[in-house]
């Protein structure tokens, strides 16, 4: 149905209904609950509002509404000649609307005509705030909401807003009045419904009445106003929702026998939201046609064997903050555990899309300007055809006694069902009609280009989550759209989270902020850290670096200080710190660097871990809760002030750190214009004999990683500069035996293995050049130690792209060395040596790095008290 501006004037309910009609005759009008003008019984009662447009048309003045409404000079309408007033209704409503006929409100100006009140036509009343039958709106073409005043040449109606008495065009958007926005405004402040707004001038100009959609300028088809305004409604009506199930406590079953009797009949405890969803996910199998029914007896059946099957349960939660439910899944998983081994170990395997190639794919896309899409695949492993006989038995609740599941498609739990999902979706990508090329590195990212147009498309798989980044939008959706002819994919649009995290992406601005927000928050409260007082303030109050500041692991102990029953009863509770640990990897690894070494440290603890170990996991938890808005920043305007220079690296080590196994911290992190792209923070796998050799160890990792960024910037074709890479390490023997030739630094790398000397050949080749930096603008500094909170906060601005290393230095100055000399100390009484006869004396100190002792030798005077005692001679 049309939209109808008078609903406009009526609460939800019976009223919106509108005018009831039968054969032809109004029945009833819904009374307004608040009219628009006040009625002329109680008009001398009631108190006249101060704001003049709720005066009764007639007190104003066509030249005095003119004033107020600012509009031209002279109104324009419709032809008062072809207005049928037979249906206008009567001031007493139970008269038929065509017994009397009552003066219109539309008066002539020349050969332009209007409504006497602008306002009663716009919401669809009369001059005495009675409502207009809708016939009557129909035929003054009201019927989409049309409120506008046009003009029009006498003799013609317009019953829609596009189309003549004749079928000619009523107006092009020449005749658009640039008053529309202004008269807009003064609608909502009478009016009684807050769900209403006032109609575009797209949705003016292009309205389909038949389908309640309408063109926009560039011809794309919108929904209506009345469709939006419902829309909106059952929003709102979702969100309310959604915040009452995030209120509740949402049981999760933990296998089907707590859902279902052995016959099928649903449980009472978990009915009816777990058994809906178990169904809904047995009938999508049947609908992918992912099975037969085959008895058990059958002789294949016996010789290959039937495997198991159970349902997993699962709750979705979206990642905005506060996180909010979406829907209660059931995923039906076959026992993969008890299919043979195959022959090949890598017959199966397939990769997904890492943290590090898919921060990567958000620079690119940020330095690009290219739009970012998410989609996501619905049952993606059940698109892929088995190439074996596979039978599995039904899980508890939907089994046939006597018979079993023959798999025509993979289930979710096989060992072979990833590889054929890749197999299966990378096939069509590549296909000659889509034109993909994968990378040879990793074929979970692929890439489209075209010269021609210059059109390019980038695509990252992980599993069943897809996330595109284009420079054309037209052609990324016809691409999506030929693959949901093949699969089930759902199409999320821009994307706003993408495996648990949150993605901010200001396209315009050239800025992406993504996060975990929403996650940190889920483990604070399984962890229990949530809890106030009667203040409202955290029982465990919050904390501002990771762990307190120490030089090495070994003073943790210390830091932690004494326990308490406090700390004895949390770590009762969670007494599993593989699980502690394994929740703040997960963190770390995708969006927070800044606790690198700390979840480096404690997951060294994990297999026979102290009370400490639990303070300090909590510690660590009470941090990220204090900082969980931290982000990591993704600002094009870095990029392009860093092009071609892409890729810089910061390297260091901390040597023998490990009161264990004497072994040193190894860290460094590479960024992409800024972006950290990949970090690690590790204790090394070997015992090095020198600080030297723990910084060039740190070193041939982050070579590595730099080699690594290279080859997947040369497959996106990004022009990087012939220069090489910069990597920042503030050791200058690691630096020295980096660059000089093999032997020269002999007796202290004669002993250091092979594969570490990548860093030498990269030097060599001018792919990597080690650059020498100061300790305190050393970033890599936060992943081998534990800092103090200055030092802290200044590395991790730069480290999450917040600053860039240059405002970092900026901040920081460095001190000149002339500032560092001290005054000279000389002692009471000179040092002979009886040797070279010289006395030796103390010189002030002075930072040169080049000298090789700090004393300085000069002859013996003769005639001093030392001369004298020698015996040399006087003058």
């Amino acid at each position: 149905m049309p939209y109808r501006p008078v609903d406009l004037m009526y609460d939800t309910g019976e009223a919106d209904k509108g005018p009831d009609y039968q054969d032809g005759a109004l029945i009833s009008v819904p009374q307004p609950v608040t009219p628009l003008l006040p009625d002329s019984d109680n008009e001398e009662e009631e108190e006249e509002p101060s704001d003049p447009l709720y005066k009764h048309p007639k007190a104003i003045s066509g030249k005095k509404l003119k004033q107020l409404l600012k509009l031209p000079s002279s109104f324009v309408g419709f032809d008062a000649n072809e207005f049928d007033t037979e249906f206008f209704p009567t001031q007493d409503m139970d008269t038929a609307p065509g017994d009397t006929n009552l003066e219109p409100i539309i008066q002539t100006y020349g050969d332009e005509t209007t409504f006497e009140s602008p306002i009663a036509l716009a919401v669809g009343i009369d001059k005495n705030g009675v409502k207009i039958p809708m016939k009557m709106r129909e035929s003054i073409g009201l019927n989409s909401g049309f409120h506008e005043f046009l003009k029009v040449k006498k003799g013609t109606l317009i019953r829609n807003p596009l189309v003549m008495k004749n079928g000619n065009k009523a107006y092009s958007p020449h005749h658009y009045s640039p008053h529309f926005h202004q008269i807009s405004q003064l609608i909502p402040s009478f009016l009684n419904h807050p769900l209403d707004t006032l109609p575009t001038k797209d949705e003016l100009l292009g309205y389909h009445a038949e389908s309640g959609t309408y063109l926009d300028s560039e011809g794309y088809p919108c929904e209506s106003h009345r469709v939006c305004r419902i829309n909106h409604r059952v929003r709102l009506q979702t969100e309310q929702l959604a915040d009452e199930a995030a209120n509740w406590v949402l049981e999760v079953p933990k296998n089907s026998q707590q859902v279902f009797e052995a016959d099928g009949t649903p449980k009472s405890k978990f009915s009816p939201i777990w058994p809906i969803a178990a169904h809904r996910e047995v009938n999508g199998l049947y609908e992918f046609d992912c099975m037969n029914w085959i008895s058990e007896k059958d002789p294949i059946v016996e010789e290959v064997g039937v495997l198991p099957s159970h349902f997993v349960f699962t709750d979705k939660w979206t990642t905005t903050v506060p996180s909010r439910f979406i829907k209660a899944k059931a995923r039906v998983v076959a026992g993969g555990n008890w299919e043979a081994e195959p022959d090949n170990p890598f017959e199966n395997f397939s990769p997904t899309a890492g943290a590090v190639l898919n921060r990567m794919f958000d620079a690119y896309c940020v330095y690009r300007g290219f739009y970012i899409l998410s989609t996501d695949c619905t049952q993606a492993f059940l698109n892929a055809k088995t190439k074996r006989p596979i039978f599995v038995r039904p899980p508890h609740g939907f089994r046939r006694p006597g018979f079993v599941w023959s798999l025509n498609k993979h289930l979710y739990g096989l060992k072979s069902s990833p590889k054929a999902w890749m197999d299966c979706l990378i096939g069509h990508l590549t296909s000659p009609e889509q034109g993909f090329q994968t990378w040879i590195e990793d074929r979970t990212i692929l890439r489209y280009y075209d010269e021609t147009d210059g059109t390019e498309i980038i695509c990252e798989v992980f599993v069943d989550d897809i996330k595109w980044g284009t420079n054309n939008k037209k052609r990324c959706q016809r691409v999506i759209d030929h693959l949901q002819k093949s699969f089930k994919i759902t199409l999320d649009g821009e994307i706003k989270s993408y495996l648990g995290m949150r993605y901010r992406y200001d396209r315009k601005a050239g800025v992406m902020r993504v996060d975990q927000t929403s996650y940190i928050q889920t483990m604070i409260k399984r962890f229990d850290l949530d809890a106030r007082d009667a203040d409202g303030k955290y029982i465990h109050k919050d904390r501002i670096t990771p762990l307190p500041a120490m030089a090495s692991g070994k003073d943790l102990k210390k830091a932690m200080g004494p326990i308490t029953e406090s700390d004895h009863d949390w770590q009762m509770k969670h007494n599993s710190m593989p699980r502690i640990i394994g929740s703040l990897i997960h963190a770390m690894v995708h969006t927070r660097p800044d606790i690198a070494f700390a979840v480096s440290l404690l997951s060294r603890s994990m297999a026979k871990p102290e009370p400490y170990h639990f303070k300090a996991c909590r510690y660590l938890l009470c941090y990220l809760r204090n900082t969980q808005d931290l982000c990591i920043v993704h600002d094009k305007r870095n990029m392009m002030a860093a092009a071609p220079h892409f890729l810089q690296a910061f390297v260091d080590s901390s040597f023998g750190d490990c009161e264990v196994t004497a072994r040193s911290t190894s860290g460094f992190v590479v960024s992409f214009g800024g972006s950290p792209i990949e970090w690690e923070a590790k204790r090394q796998s070997l015992v090095t004999m020198s600080t030297m050799e723990s910084e060039y160890v740190a070193a041939s990792k982050c070579v590595s990683s730099i080699q690594y960024l290279q080859k997947l910037m040369d497959f996106l074709q990004i022009t990087r500069s012939d220069q090489p890479v910069v990597c920042w390490e503030d050791n200058a023997a690691c630096i020295a035996i980096s660059s000089a030739p093999p032997g020269v630094h002999r007796s202290r790398s004669k002993h250091i293995a092979v594969k570490y000397h990548n860093v030498r050949e990269n030097c060599e080749n001018g792919n990597v050049v080690l650059s020498q930096i100061w300790t305190e603008h050393q970033v890599a500094d936060i992943f081998t130690k534990s800092l103090a909170v200055k030092p802290f906060q200044r590395f991790r601005d730069v480290l999450l792209g917040t600053k860039t290393l240059d405002e970092m230095m900026q901040d920081h100055m460095q001190p000149q060395k002339s500032s560092l000399k001290k005054t000279a100390r000389v002692k009471p009484n000179p040092v002979c040596c009886r040797k070279c006869r010289l006395q030796v004396q103390q010189k002030p100190y002075e930072p040169n790095y080049l000298a090789p002792w700090p004393y300085k030798a000069v002859p013996i005077v003769e005639g001093s008290l030392v001369g004298r005692l020698i015996g040399m001679p006087v003058g």
